[in-house]
C-alpha cells in the first residue's frame, strides 16, 4: 500500500511540474514577442499554379506534340494514363474548399507516378 501511495504522490508531482512548465511557456509567449499574424492562408504563387504551373501548360503540350517526353515523364502512354485516371479519380479526388483549390486528380496521379518512377521529388 505504501508503494502505491508513493506512485500516486510521484504522479501528482509530475502533473504539477508539467502544468507549471506549461504556464511558464504561456507567460513567456505573452510577455515576449507577439505571435506573428499570417499574411496569407496560401501564398499567391501557389494559388496561381493552375495558370503558371507545369501541369496546366506543359503536360497538354507534351501529351499532344512530344509523346516520348510525356511517356518519359509519367512512364505511361497517354491512353494508359487516362485509363488509370478514370479508375482511381473518384478515390483520389479532394473536395474544393473556400480557402484554396484542391490538386486535381490528374495532377496528383502525374506527380505520384513521377515520384515512384524516379525516386525524387519535383521542385
Amino acid at each position: 500500500m505504501a508503494a502505491r501511495a508513493n506512485v500516486g504522490d510521484f504522479m501528482r508531482v509530475i502533473q504539477g511540474a508539467v502544468s507549471l512548465l506549461a504556464g511558464e511557456t504561456t507567460q513567456e509567449r505573452e510577455e515576449g514577442k507577439p505571435k506573428r499574424r499570417r499574411r496569407h492562408w496560401v501564398r499567391p504563387h501557389i494559388l496561381a499554379h493552375d495558370y503558371h504551373g507545369a501541369h496546366a501548360h506543359l503536360m497538354p503540350v507534351l501529351r499532344e506534340q512530344e509523346r516520348d517526353v510525356y511517356r518519359n515523364f509519367v512512364r505511361l502512354s497517354p491512353a494508359l494514363f487516362d485509363r488509370i485516371l478514370a479508375r482511381i479519380s473518384p478515390k483520389i479526388a479532394k473536395e474544393e474548399t473556400r480557402f484554396r483549390p484542391s490538386i486535381t486528380p490528374s495532377e496528383r496521379l502525374a506527380i505520384t507516378l513521377r515520384i515512384l518512377a524516379t525516386g525524387t521529388l519535383i521542385y
